[in-house]
């Protein structure tokens, strides 16, 4: 959200196992403290395509999510809706996949995770010029020290992230996101 990346607002939220027996869909989900993403209203289902890149919003909208992507170091599981409205404009949800070894990252996935780059899947995919996605990856400057401390804070102990764990997370993003506008800033 900090970088202006096309991302549903989150939240914690409580899963009921009433719930998990009662949906197929959320079989695996463990009972207790979520991450949940708020619904856009009027939109497709999940579609794993690009799609809709006439429209020159969506262009930006991707640019910034090829930025963010290139920050946390991977997604694998690119999953976008678009609005069922005249603008069909692009959110990515569902990003528990987005750091090197998906859920499962460690400190050493982080470690041995490549210097950030441009997310090229989906630039190549979007046909992004370096422009496009320079001046997407410039917004990064948003995601200063503080907007990064407090979303490595914000997980629930009950999720086993220890503080050594977060803090190297903190410095991970906050060395690939200085990396990154470096990077972008010497082309312009």
């Amino acid at each position: 959200m900090y970088i202006g990346a096309p991302v549903t607002s989150v939240s914690l939220v409580y899963v009921p196992v009433e719930l998990i027996e009662s949906e197929p869909m959320m079989d695996g989900i463990l009972p207790g403290i979520a991450h949940g993403s708020l619904e856009v209203q009027k939109c497709s289902d999940r579609i794993e395509q690009v799609q809709h890149l006439n429209y020159l919003h969506n262009r930006e909208r991707f640019a910034s999510l090829a930025a963010l992507f290139g920050l946390v170091g991977d997604n694998s599981d690119l999953q976008f809706h678009y609005t069922n409205d005249e603008e069909r404009k692009v959110y990515s949800f569902d990003h528990g996949e987005c750091f090197p070894n998906g859920e499962d990252w460690t400190i050493e996935f982080l470690r041995d995770n490549p210097p950030p780059m441009t997310f090229d899947r989906l630039v190549d995919q979007c046909c992004l010029s370096q422009d496009e996605y320079d001046r997407a990856a410039l917004r990064l400057n948003r995601a200063n020290n503080n907007a990064i401390a407090t979303s490595v804070a914000s997980p629930p102990e009950e999720w086993g992230i220890s503080i050594d764990e977060r803090i190297y997370l903190a410095e991970y993003l906050s060395s690939r996101r200085d990396a990154m506008l470096r990077d972008a800033r010497s082309r312009r």
